[in-house]
């Protein structure tokens, strides 16, 4: 889900959706700084496609759970993850998940496992 996180004056915005076994979620969630909206659709090749629209003025860090050590994510078009192997500073991994920033505005990314 979408929540915020941290004591009032350095609060954090956290987007980190649990989708278990469902295939498609969408929905606008309202926090504190202001709107989210969020839309995720994993395929059945287990691609995990997603579109985040932070329409606050407070940067967010994502966590995603990743299918397989092999992974690969791509965010707005650029490689952040590639193999299980990181490429950019941007991103890190831990415990099976991955986690980068966005600043506000739309973004869209995937993660793709490995063939």
């Amino acid at each position: 889900g979408v929540r915020t996180e941290g004591a009032r004056e350095n609060r954090n915005l956290i987007i980190d959706p649990r989708l278990g076994d469902i295939s498609f979620a969408e929905g606008t969630v309202l926090t504190e700084f202001g709107p989210v909206d969020v839309n995720w659709h994993k395929s059945e090749s287990e691609i995990l496609n997603f579109n985040i629209n932070n329409l606050t003025d407070t940067p967010s860090m994502v966590t995603l759970r990743l299918s397989d050590t092999k992974n690969s994510l791509i965010v707005d078009g650029k490689s952040l993850l590639k193999s299980g192997k990181t490429i950019s500073n941007a991103v890190s991994v831990h415990n099976g998940r991955v986690h980068f920033r966005l600043s506000p505005g739309k973004h869209s990314g995937r993660i793709i496992p490995e063939n």
